[in-house]
């Protein structure tokens, strides 16, 4: 069996391309589901705006609504974020959180007293 040379021009260009595809593998995005729940009777909650807003200035806020099931997926970077939950005959939920990993975050919304929910 005869080897061939490779060119080290084309050698090049695959080891840099290689590079590239595993930097964007080990981006350090971290994937968090955030479930929402109605405190009165343990209820998935649809329809609640999330919003993370990172401590970081050079990343945007996201926001998000809720499912059927009450849950959103963010994916965003590792960091310090503020997580405002709300919908309306609820109380706003407010939480300042670091996210290192992945992982889930339950947050729960009281019902406003004679808000007809």
């Amino acid at each position: 069996m005869k080897l061939q040379h490779s060119n080290p021009i084309q050698a090049m260009l695959i080891f840099a391309l290689l590079l590239v595809l595993l930097s964007g593998c080990a981006g350090g995005n971290t994937e968090i589901t955030l479930s929402v729940n109605t405190t009165s009777d343990g209820k998935s909650l649809a329809g609640v705006w999330i919003s993370l807003t990172p401590q970081n200035e050079n990343i945007e806020s996201r926001l998000q609504s809720t499912d059927a099931n009450g849950s959103t997926i963010f994916t965003i970077d590792a960091g310090t974020y503020l997580l405002s939950a709300s919908k309306e005959g609820y109380s706003s939920e407010i939480i300042e959180r670091e996210f290192a990993e992945s992982g889930e975050l339950n947050v729960e919304l009281k019902p406003i007293s004679g808000a007809g929910s």
